[in-house]
């Protein structure tokens, strides 16, 4: 059976479990992303073992949940940020009584592997609870939905316009593979993927202006295609081709989700700040 259709097969098993989770928001959601945030810090902290970095495995995993409940739990006596500010000091103590080799690598490593994946996930989970009381079938789950499937667009028409149309490298220091060509093809495929949410399903009902939209299908576009070049990146460093073997077809849990990790905290940011901002 080829690559293609185990990933397919995987996808189509994988993929209405995420859906559903979106859909449905609550306990169920947290529950899917507290799972993605600590299987994927804890694949990040085994590619640390290639480069001789010994990562505080307990005080990861625990931030792998904090973040994302922090996101979720309205009265969480921590915000996010007061998390990455607490979290290096007490690693940095934590470290004095651990003897390992490469403390500061350690330390490093440990906080910054955590925040970015624990952040990135919890910011998906804080998309879908923006609005308080808000259950399923809402239009911020169809929302979260277009980002979702801008991702996925994205990744598809990169991959098959870049076998087509591809000459020109895009970042051959970090993935020999990508293509200018096929970069600009899941960039169109996200704008028309969020448009075409933002028109056909209760998402309109959240009332985006034309501008609003444009830049909710380019976040996707733009940054989950570098949150894939970014873990490409990382596995170069540490001399791994997947994060792990967890899922077939697709590698470990962070090679799934790296574009989501950095886009879905710039969509937040943007909700937030710009669009829901008041």
């Amino acid at each position: 059976m080829s690559n293609m259709v185990v990933r397919i097969l995987t996808a189509l098993v994988l993929g209405p479990v995420v859906l559903a989770g979106i859909y449905l928001g609550g306990w169920f959601l947290l529950m899917i992303t507290l799972l993605i945030s600590v299987v994927s810090v804890w694949e990040f902290f085994m590619m640390a073992k290639v480069k001789s970095i010994s990562p505080n495995f307990v005080a990861g995993l625990l931030l792998s949940v904090l973040f994302p409940v922090s996101f979720f739990a309205i009265d969480f006596p921590v915000s996010p940020a007061g998390l990455v500010v607490l979290s290096v000091f007490v690693i940095s103590l934590a470290e004095l009584f651990r003897d390992k080799a490469n403390p500061v690598l350690n330390i490093g490593f440990t906080v910054f592997g955590s925040a970015y994946i624990g952040i990135g996930i919890g910011s998906f989970l804080g998309i879908r609870h923006m609005i308080p009381g808000e259950g399923a079938d809402t239009p911020l789950a169809w929302l979260l939905l277009a980002v979702v499937f801008g991702i996925w667009m994205c990744d598809s028409f990169a991959y098959f316009g870049g076998k087509l149309l591809g000459r020109k490298k895009l970042f051959p220091r970090v993935s020999p593979n990508k293509t200018w060509e096929g970069a600009l093809s899941g960039f169109v495929a996200s704008l028309i993927t969020v448009y075409l949410f933002s028109t056909l399903t209760p998402m309109e009902d959240l009332h985006l202006t034309l501008t609003e939209i444009v830049f909710l299908g380019i976040i996707p576009g733009l940054f989950g295609q570098l949150g894939d070049l970014t873990e490409s990146l990382f596995k170069r460093d540490t001399g791994v081709k997947d994060s792990s073997h967890l899922i077939p077809g697709h590698g470990g849990m962070f090679d799934r989700f790296d574009s989501l990790i950095l886009v879905a905290p710039i969509v937040f940011s943007y909700l937030k700040f710009i669009v829901f901002k008041g």
